[in-house]
């Protein structure tokens, strides 16, 4: 996956409709630190906080970043937010690499992380 820097500003316009100064503030904190990847998912390294699923900054932010990514209409983008460790246990559990686990449809993803216990990351996976 392609690693995208992501500027304040774009953070800022992306977030300014869903969450507070503060939520916004966080969100870009955690992206600066963190990063992100885009592709046919968008996979957000929190720190393995998978409560960034609650987050309305951190979702409408990278969901615009990822749709600006995609410039041709290639990809149908997917939302999944996931800390980089679970995402390896996630995977040696499922006996998968990370980029098996990112080619699986977006069904078969979510029945992954619904039994491994992450159930509200499966459900803003479907709903995506």
């Amino acid at each position: 996956m392609e690693s995208i820097a992501i500027a304040y500003d774009e953070l800022q316009s992306a977030c300014v409709l869903s969450a507070t100064d503060e939520e916004i503030e966080q969100a870009r904190q955690s992206l600066m630190a963190n990063g992100w990847s885009a592709g046919p998912v968008v996979a957000l390294n929190l720190d393995g906080d998978l409560h960034a699923l609650n987050q309305p900054a951190l979702l409408s932010a990278t969901r615009i970043l990822a749709n600006d990514f995609d410039y041709d209409g290639e990809y149908d983008v997917p939302l999944l937010i996931i800390g980089y460790e679970e995402a390896y246990n996630l995977c040696r559990d499922a006996g998968m690499s990370w980029d098996g686990f990112l080619a699986l449809p977006t069904e078969g993803q979510a029945k992954i992380l619904e039994a491994a216990g992450f159930v509200s990351c499966a459900e803003a996976l479907r709903a995506a």
